[in-house]
C-alpha cells in the first residue's frame, strides 16, 4: 500500500511539472511571434516614412500575421489599445499604434515617430486560473523619428 501512494503522489508531480513545462512553451512561442510582429512592423512603418495614413500597411502586415500565424483575442486587444490612447488601423488586427510629432526648433522642424503594441495572448486554462485578470502580455517598440518641415 505504501508504494501505491508513493508512486500517486510521484505521478501527480510529474504532471504539475509537464503542465508548467508546455505552459512555459507556449508563452515563449507566441512571445516569439509578437516579438517577430513588431519587428516586422517596425520596418515596415519605417520603409512608409511613419506614415500611418498609407492603407498599404495594414495589407502588408495582414499578410505577414498570416504567414507566421500570429492570433490575438480581439476584444482584449481593443480595450488594451483604447484604454491606453492607441490607435487602431482599418483591416489591422493584432496591433495598434500611437503617433508622436513635436516641433525641434523654431524653423518649423518637426519630428515624428510612432510607437507599436503587439499583444501575447494567454489561453491556457490552468495559467488562467491562476492569473485571472491577466489575459494578454505586450510587446512595445518604436520607430526611428522622421524630420520634416511644416511651412508656417
Amino acid at each position: 500500500m505504501k508504494e501505491g501512494i508513493g508512486n500517486t503522489v510521484v505521478i501527480s508531480l510529474v504532471m504539475v511539472f509537464i503542465v508548467f513545462m508546455s505552459s512555459y512553451l507556449a508563452f515563449t512561442i507566441n512571445y516569439s511571434k509578437a516579438f517577430k510582429m513588431k519587428s516586422k512592423l517596425i520596418d515596415v512603418i519605417q520603409s512608409h516614412n511613419n506614415n500611418m495614413n498609407d492603407e498599404e500597411i495594414a495589407v502588408e502586415m495582414n499578410n505577414y500575421i498570416n504567414e507566421i500565424g500570429y492570433s490575438t483575442n480581439s476584444e482584449t486587444m481593443q480595450s488594451n489599445c483604447t484604454n491606453a490612447g492607441y490607435s487602431v488601423m482599418e483591416g489591422a488586427t493584432g496591433w495598434c499604434y500611437k503617433e508622436f510629432s513635436s516641433e525641434v526648433n523654431d524653423e518649423g522642424n518637426v519630428r515624428r515617430y510612432v510607437k507599436i503594441r503587439t499583444f501575447i495572448s494567454v489561453d491556457i486554462p490552468f495559467i488562467n486560473r491562476i492569473f485571472n485578470k491577466i489575459r494578454v502580455f505586450t510587446v512595445e517598440g518604436s520607430t526611428k523619428p522622421t524630420y520634416s518641415h511644416l511651412e508656417k
